[in-house]
């Protein structure tokens, strides 16, 4: 059930993203800074922890594609580590919509047993762009190992993030 609406949320950031990659309102910014904070197994409260992230996100190509790396630990000892590809769109000035997937390795820790250690992780995110290209956005988080271990539970995570251009850091 979960994975279900998960999924109909991404179809329809997906669509969303399709229809707004024609005209961009404004120019993302380079290459980003991100950190944010949120709840990791929200839906399932099998195993809850505080999540903690940090990704670098590449300036973008054809105005819409990034590349990303990043690590995301919890409270109870588990984290991942990974990279992939994002989608972004800025459709109205300071709006930003974005999905993200990626595979990563993943150390369970004392938390939430996912099913192996190669485990994806999918982002849907939205948020706003300052005039000076910092962001700050919401985003929920799904990692699952998409049926190649015996076990998968998936887990999702919820993330209040904040992005600051590598620019803005060195100057």
């Amino acid at each position: 059930m979960v994975v279900t609406k998960f999924g109909r949320l991404v179809a329809g950031a997906v669509l969303l993203m399709a229809g707004g990659t024609a005209a961009r309102a404004e120019e993302p910014s380079g290459d980003l800074f991100a950190f944010g904070a949120g709840y990791f197994d929200v839906f399932s409260q099998v195993n809850p922890a505080a999540d903690f992230r940090f990704d670098y996100r590449s300036e973008p190509h054809w105005g819409f594609l990034r590349h990303w790396a990043g690590i995301e630990a919890t409270t109870d000892g588990g984290f991942w580590i990974g990279g992939g590809i994002q989608v972004e769109i800025m459709p109205w000035k300071g709006l930003v919509l974005s999905l993200s997937s990626g595979p990563g390795y993943y150390h369970q820790g004392n938390g939430k047993d996912l099913g192996g250690p190669l485990e994806f992780r999918t982002t849907a995110e939205i948020g706003w762009q300052s005039s000076i290209g910092t962001r700050l956005t919401l985003s929920i988080s799904h990692h699952s190992n998409a049926d190649i271990y015996d076990h998968n539970p998936g887990v999702e995570t919820i993330l209040l993030t904040y992005q600051i251009p590598l620019e803005n850091i060195f100057n």
